[in-house]
């Protein structure tokens, strides 16, 4: 079971008091598997920063390479802060995209826009950072440039450190799901990747690599869309 931590960490007690009340306590973890969709329609009410917590010690939890936990968390809470990363993505997308030429690239441009954007809806949305952070391959290959260290460097092209972040991400979505919350994964607003950055503050080496917008859903149950078929994703070699 997904259940509370304490500020400093720890889980709560079996009865799952604490932050994430909303109604129906939290979920086991196969239910959360099952319930989890992307949500794009949320209500005003605020997110409490414990339950961020929550969510982001879960997204902690995810494996890494080498233990090193590339990977830092931003909430931005009220439509006050969330706005102007909302303006800054608009006002990139504006300046990329081609002028329509018919109503129906219209529509496609005005889709686009809203799907980059929705999350200025949502009263809560994390900032996931990428903290590039050195493993023992990037110690025992430094400097080296022969044949045998190529076939180490198809290891930094899996881009594991991105791989890690995703399973954290996966991980927070989970965890907002057992609380009944509603979330949603974005990368469409990294098309003003700079911007936002620059206003949450963010300096290289360290990158902006996605936003998750939370809050409580609308609807109970947010729409599940049609999964490829087991036999079609899944292979057996003897």
């Amino acid at each position: 079971m997904v259940r509370p931590a304490a500020r400093d960490g720890r889980r709560s007690q079996p009865d799952g008091s604490a932050p994430g009340g909303g109604g129906g306590g939290v979920m086991e973890l196969r239910e959360a598997l099952e319930a989890r969709a992307s949500c794009r329609k949320f209500r005003a009410e605020p997110v409490p920063v414990e339950d961020l917590r929550e969510m982001v010690r879960a997204a902690g939890l995810a494996p890494s390479p080498g233990n090193t936990q590339p990977w830092r968390f931003v909430a931005v809470l009220g439509a006050e802060a969330i706005e102007p990363l909302g303006r800054a993505v608009r006002q990139r997308l504006a300046a990329a995209l081609p002028d329509p030429a018919d109503e129906r690239a219209a529509r496609a441009r005005a889709r686009a826009e809203w799907l980059a954007t929705f999350f200025t809806e949502a009263p809560a949305v994390i900032a996931v950072v990428h903290q590039p952070r050195r493993t023992a391959f990037d110690d025992l290959l430094e400097g080296q440039r022969d044949e045998r260290a190529e076939a180490f460097r198809e290891i930094d092209r899996a881009q594991p450190a991105l791989q890690a972040i995703g399973a954290a991400i996966e991980n927070l979505l989970l965890a907002a799901t057992a609380m009944r919350y509603g979330a949603c994964w974005l990368t469409a607003p990294l098309v003003a990747r700079a911007q936002l950055e620059d206003q949450l503050d963010i300096r290289e080496p360290e990158r902006l690599v996605a936003l998750v917008a939370v809050g409580r859903p609308v609807a109970l149950d947010a729409e599940h869309r049609a999964r490829r078929p087991l036999d079609e994703i899944f292979t057996v070699r003897y």
